[in-house]
């Protein structure tokens, strides 16, 4: 009742029709119900398939619209199965613990394992426009995006990201920053051998890192500005590029970012 009630009533439903304007106005006759469909998807570790479909609905950022790569995809999940992700979520809250700013992971039991794990097989989405929509298709590998359980999820599976590095990592949702003096040939080499050991953390774990948006940016007038590759991929170098809504340039200058 207490999830249900908090609810926004002007965020849209998901693809089972479902509003969230009748689960929090019908609280009090619906969170019996919900509660016994809970507990039996706990128990039995069943995640109904309306709680595993997403509709997909491409939101236009920056650049060219013919371009796939310029949309943000936003998924739109079922209602009662983002309650049910808040309830796991804080049974995860109990088994992890906040170190200097680092999520350590701890002991899950055996049926919130096996409950996320079903969670995550046999995914399906589709692509919904105005006045049309795509069919259901499966979905091999990520999470949707709007989760309430996976974003958390993706912090404690990179939260070994840093192990081993000699420079900085900044880490916010999946951007990763990696920044340091580099001012010697030493200082150059100690950055290469990071960019590096992510590269291997990124095949270990099969996953990659989005090298066309990767950019180097050089500080400093004495800066060497020494060319970095990762894995084969040489790396650009920009004179400005934007941090979490931030335009950051090559002499730390905020005039770009001050409305005249």
């Amino acid at each position: 009742m207490e999830h249900l009630g908090k609810f926004d009533i002007h965020k849209s439903m998901g693809p089972n029709g479902m509003h969230p304007r009748v689960l929090r106005e019908f609280t009090e006759i619906i969170a019996m119900p919900l509660s016994i469909i809970f507990e039996r998807s706990w128990r039995t570790r069943e995640v109904p398939e309306d709680w595993r479909k997403a509709s997909v609905t491409p939101v236009f950022k920056k650049d060219k619209k013919e371009d796939p790569g310029s949309y943000r995809p936003v998924s739109l999940t079922s209602i009662p199965g983002k309650v049910m992700e808040q309830l796991i979520l804080g049974v995860i809250s109990k088994h992890v613990e906040e170190k200097k700013g680092k999520l350590r992971k701890g002991r899950l039991d055996g049926w919130t394992v096996r409950w996320i794990e079903n969670s995550l097989k046999s995914r399906a989405q589709r692509v919904v426009i105005i006045n049309a929509e795509s069919s259901w298709r499966p979905v091999s590998s990520g999470v949707p995006q709007g989760s309430v359980l996976h974003p958390v999820l993706f912090n404690i599976f990179t939260n070994d990201l840093d192990k081993g590095t000699e420079c900085t990592l900044s880490n916010f949702a999946n951007n990763t920053k990696l920044g340091g003096v580099a001012n010697t040939s030493e200082g150059c080499a100690a950055f290469q051998r990071d960019l590096d050991r992510l590269e291997s953390w990124v095949g270990r774990n099969q996953m990659k890192f989005n090298k066309v948006k990767c950019r180097v940016l050089h500080l400093g007038t004495n800066n060497p500005k020494h060319q970095y590759r990762s894995g084969v991929d040489l790396l650009g170098s920009s004179t400005a590029e934007k941090d979490l809504g931030v335009l950051v340039d090559n002499k730390l200058s905020m005039t770009s970012n001050v409305p005249l």
